[in-house]
């Protein structure tokens, strides 16, 4: 890592340069998913009207599927009293 840099331009500006390029991403990333959404949506309702077929996955599945459950069910019991104990105090 180059300190010398990061000592020229100080550390409040690598955060707040790193801050900006984060949120953009965020944005980035939202409007894809607004977009797809909708013309996934789009493509669904036409199809639904026509008898056609339509994709039935959402692009945030696509990009980030969800993890698959692999606790038992007393195992997700457990753990859920154990989050409200903490809760507790």
């Amino acid at each position: 890592m180059n300190f010398e840099l990061l000592e020229l331009l100080g550390i409040g500006y690598v955060i707040e340069h790193y801050m900006a390029y984060f949120k953009k991403r965020q944005e980035e990333k939202a409007y894809k998913m607004y977009v797809t959404e909708s013309l996934r949506l789009i493509g669904e309702n036409t199809a639904k009207y026509s008898g056609g077929s339509y994709i039935q996955m959402k692009y945030a599945d696509m990009i980030e599927p969800k993890k698959e459950e692999t606790r038992t069910a007393n195992e997700v019991i457990l753990n859920l009293k154990d989050k409200l104990r903490s809760l507790n105090g």
